[in-house]
Parts: structure tokens; C-alpha cells; sequence
């Protein structure tokens, strides 16, 4: 499991801002590639070249690429895969931003990959939700919708 989230979003700030921190070209590239790589199907291949990225890119740099990742992880109902992905996340990012797009994502993954509790604790302990977090977990809920 993803481990205890008590006080994920606790002190986060409520806005995805922008960090003074810029990538090297190389880096850049290699972000898009995995994002392509994602939109190509091959997960293993994009998560292998994510983790390869030395430092890990920091999340305002990465925000994209750990959506596309997630939503990968998701199509494929890859819940090991996914965790690995968000634990990642917040070990690179110790200090990180609420993110909604993302967090929605990773409400979605787990809700779909049949982990309602941890999707649930996540979904409560948001800052703040919208329309897509509601669906996430409702449509996953409700086994007549997502037959």
C-alpha cells in the first residue's frame, strides 16, 4: 500500500506556483519523451526512463510527465506501479505544492485499481476538490456506472 497519508496535504500551499529552478535541454527532452512514450503505451519503458532522470526533475518541471505517467498506470490498472509512482513523487518533492491535477489522478488510479479506502482517505484529506475529484471516486464507487 501507499503507506500512512496523514498530513500529505497538511502546511501545502493551495497553488501550483513556479520554482526558480530550470532544466537543461537534455532534461527537458527527456521529460517529453517519456510523456511520449506514455502516449505510445509503453509504461514500463517511460517509467524506466523517468527513474533514470538523475537529479529527479523537481515537480514544477515534472507536473506533466508524473500526469501522464499516472493516467498510463491507470489505463493499465497498474496499482504497484502506480504506487511506486506517487511514492516517488513525494520523496523527490519533500516540500511539494497541492497539485489537484494530480492528486486527482492519483485518486482515480487507486479508486479504479480497486483501493476505495486509500482513494478515499486521499479524496478527504484534499484541501480542495472540484468536479473531476468528485468523479474519480464516485464513478469508481459505483460498479453500474463503471461496467
Amino acid at each position: 500500500m501507499f503507506g500512512s497519508v496523514g498530513g500529505v496535504f497538511s502546511g501545502l500551499s493551495r497553488r501550483f506556483t513556479t520554482a526558480a529552478v530550470s532544466l537543461n535541454s537534455d532534461a527537458i527532452n527527456l521529460l517529453h519523451h517519456v510523456r511520449l512514450l506514455c502516449s505510445l503505451g509503453h509504461l514500463q519503458e517511460a517509467l524506466k526512463l523517468f527513474y533514470s532522470i538523475t537529479p529527479p526533475p523537481p515537480l514544477v518541471h515534472s507536473h506533466h510527465t508524473y500526469a501522464a505517467l499516472f493516467h498510463a498506470c491507470a489505463r493499465r490498472s497498474s496499482l504497484p506501479q502506480g504506487q511506486a509512482l506517487h511514492h516517488h513523487m513525494l520523496l523527490h518533492n519533500p516540500n511539494p505544492v497541492f497539485d489537484l491535477f494530480l492528486i486527482n489522478h492519483v485518486v482515480n488510479i487507486c479508486a479504479k485499481c480497486g483501493s476505495l479506502d486509500y482513494a478515499r482517505q486521499l479524496f478527504d484529506e484534499m484541501p480542495e476538490r472540484n468536479i473531476v475529484s468528485w468523479t474519480a471516486l464516485v464513478f469508481w464507487v459505483c460498479p453500474a456506472w463503471s461496467a
